[in-house]
């Protein structure tokens, strides 16, 4: 996606209070005019440059069109241009400003501190400032989905061909290169066959293909440590030269247990597909 659709839609202060809105769980068109003071026209025309900006996920459910925040777009933002500035060198920088404008200021810092925090600035290997972890967004019940429970739902757009991202996905030889087993293997690709991804370290995860429509959709009921299976689906779309994969588990229920699943499942989803489509824009 262009850059510049992220940054023109981040740009509006309206469409990052809806953004922060989404940031908890989804919520209807309805829902979100309810606390936008603007007109209902006005609000959709706000989710519309977000959806184009592909910084929300829409769905349709009967009357009802659901709206969810997508991170993948702000992931790869700051990590294409806000990496190698630290936090602490560009306070230091402004608290200089800070003193320097402030009426009646007898001194100014000396060169030598401004150097140092631009020097941490330019030196993307200087030692980083600790960074407070981002809660992960953490979406309520979904009626709209088959499955009870919350979910976790992302879009990304790769550059490279449905087949090309089909083959990351689905070859045993190719998911240890994105996502975190050694070793994959699968059995039939093939509604009722099995798949085993061999971690490192404790038991094996398993799944069972539930649809497996080569280059367009897969489908699996996932068991890893969680009380009991979620379900995986990947839908991919081409568009144009790009690849518009959709991703979404399904399942997660209420209580303190499933909170841990549900973090670490959406923190983990999010880096492995970001590597995926890297990988897949490189060539693969």
């Amino acid at each position: 996606m262009d850059d510049d659709l992220v940054w023109s839609a981040l740009g509006n202060a309206t469409r990052r209070d809806i953004l922060d809105l989404l940031r908890h769980r989804p919520k209807t068109t309805s829902e979100v005019a309810a606390h936008i003071p603007l007109s209902r026209y006005a609000v959709m025309q706000h989710l519309a440059v977000l959806e184009a900006a592909n910084l929300i996920v829409v769905r349709r459910a009967g009357r009802s069109r659901w709206n969810q925040i997508n991170p993948i777009p702000i992931h790869e933002v700051a990590r294409r241009w806000l990496r190698g500035y630290e936090l602490d060198a560009v306070t230091s920088l402004l608290r200089v400003r800070g003193m320097a404008e402030r009426p009646g200021a007898k001194r100014i810092p000396g060169p030598t501190q401004g150097a140092r925090a631009m020097s941490r600035v330019m030196d993307p290997q200087a030692p980083q400032a600790p960074q407070a972890p981002q809660a992960p967004q953490r979406p309520a019940v979904d009626a709209t989905t088959g499955v009870a429970g919350r979910e976790i739902v992302f879009q990304l757009w790769i550059r490279a061909t449905p087949e090309t991202v089909w083959r990351l996905l689905t070859d045993p030889a190719e998911i240890p290169r994105w996502s975190y087993p050694y070793a994959v293997e699968i059995d039939r690709l093939a509604p009722g066959g099995r798949m085993r991804f061999v971690c490192a370290e404790g038991e094996d995860d398993e799944a069972e293909v539930l649809a497996a429509e080569p280059n367009r959709r897969l489908a699996y009921r996932w068991r890893s440590s969680e009380p009991e299976p979620t379900e995986v689906e990947v839908i991919l779309e081409p568009r144009a030269d790009y690849t518009r994969l959709v991703f979404r588990n399904a399942g997660f229920l209420e209580g303190e247990a499933w909170d841990h699943f549900y973090e670490a499942n959406y923190s983990g989803w999010l880096e492995h597909h970001l590597a995926l489509k890297r990988l897949a824009e490189a060539g693969a």
